[in-house]
This record gives structure tokens, sequence and C-alpha cells, in this order.
């Protein structure tokens, strides 16, 4: 036999009524309560032994159940359903700006269209809201590799940085200054080379979004970071 989904919506127009006290009973024990619940229609929560029960009922507990009155709410089949997921993700993809992608719920990444010095770079990112982009992950770092590498880039600065003076064999993020917690060093890096590589990329597609140091100074495309 064909059966048919089928779902509890808000209607349109207003906000969202607050719950309220549908019923109330007196039970014995917890679960007789929650299957109080189970029976009201528009139930959203039960309360068990709140204390607000008369001494005639002293050794008993009170039963709350609380929800919505049905005239704040129509019945929506599976079609409607989906329509709305639909609507709800794409309205969620819009959080990000255009041309950015969205990766673990609440951050965006953006990769640039034009080159720029490191410095530079993350002053463009901040203008648009963000950061250059710290992995945290390795999660992070595919994710960062499948940008980029459809952008078909390589050698993309990040928001990681070398220390200095006696920190200068650390390395730390931008935006909290922390030193890094998560690396993806490439083999042999970082080298350094004569401390004139004091700035982090990450290189594609030879390597996984793997790190290497390279020259603060020197232009490359980049990737911010915007966290929602």
């Amino acid at each position: 036999m064909a059966t048919s989904l089928y779902f509890i919506k808000m209607r349109k127009g207003g906000p969202l009524p607050a719950p309220a006290i549908l019923s109330t009973h007196i039970v014995d024990v917890e679960e007789e309560c929650s299957l109080k619940c189970l029976e009201e229609l528009h139930c959203f929560g039960f309360n068990f032994n709140s204390g607000s029960i008369t001494n005639k009922y002293a050794s008993k507990s009170n039963c709350q159940i609380s929800g919505r009155n049905f005239e704040d709410m129509e019945i929506m089949d599976g079609n409607d359903w989906n329509e709305m997921k639909n609507q709800t993700e794409k309205q969620l993809d819009q959080n990000c700006p255009d041309n950015w992608t969205k990766f673990g719920g609440d951050r965006c990444y953006y990769v640039s269209e034009k080159t720029a010095t490191w410095a530079a770079a993350r002053a463009d990112c901040q203008a648009r809201g963000g950061d250059l982009a710290v992995p945290r992950s390795a999660e992070d770092s595919q994710h960062i590799y499948e940008v980029v590498n459809e952008r078909n880039v390589n050698r993309v600065l990040i928001g990681v940085y070398r220390g200095a003076g006696n920190l200068a064999n650390k390395f730390y993020t931008v935006g909290s200054g922390v030193e890094v917690s998560y690396t993806n060093w490439k083999r042999g890096e970082p080298n350094g080379n004569d401390g004139s590589e004091n700035c982090v990329a990450v290189k594609t597609p030879t390597t996984k979004a793997a790190w290497i140091d390279v020259s603060c100074d020197y232009p490359r495309y980049f990737m911010c970071e915007l966290i929602l």
C-alpha cells in the first residue's frame, strides 16, 4: 500500500508563536508523561514533576504538555517539504558572497583573480570582510586543494607567517596571532632560504595543498577566508 509523508509547518505571515501549555495531567512516572505528549498532536515537549500540584494529589506528579495551537499550523506534504528544504539550502548558500565557496557550515573561501604580495593580499581579504585563509585540519586542506586546483593556480598564499627574531623557527596565524597547531608542510619545508621566506603558500597540483615557505614580497594568488 502506498504511503504519504506529511509534516506540520507554521503558517506564513507573522512571527512564530511562543509555545504554550496545551494540557496538564496527573501521572505517576515520567514515562507516563512522555506518552501523554505522544498522544497530543501538537506537543513540542513535556515537563514532568513541575511542582505546581495541589495537596489533593501531593503523592503524584504533575505533567505539563507544551506546544503550539493548531490555528498556527498547516499540513505540508512531501513535495512541499522538499521545496522548502531546497529553498532553505539555497538561502544558506547565499550566505557566502558571489565567487566564494562554502565549507564547514560557517566558512567561505575565495581565490583571488589577481596576484599580490602577502601584505597586500591580506589587506584585500580584510577589505572583503575576512582574512587570509588558515587551514586548521586535513579536511580544510583537502577543501583548499580542491578549490585551488579547480582554479588551476599554484603557490597560493595563506594566513600563516614566520615569527621574528627568537621566534623565527615558529609559524603563526593571522587574526589570533597564535602558533599554528595544524601543519601540512611539504617534505623539506620550511627551508627558510637564508631568511628570505617568511610567509606560507599552499602548493598544487603536484602536492595536495602542502605548505611551503615563500617570500612575502613576491606577488602570488591568495586565498581569503570569511567566517559567517
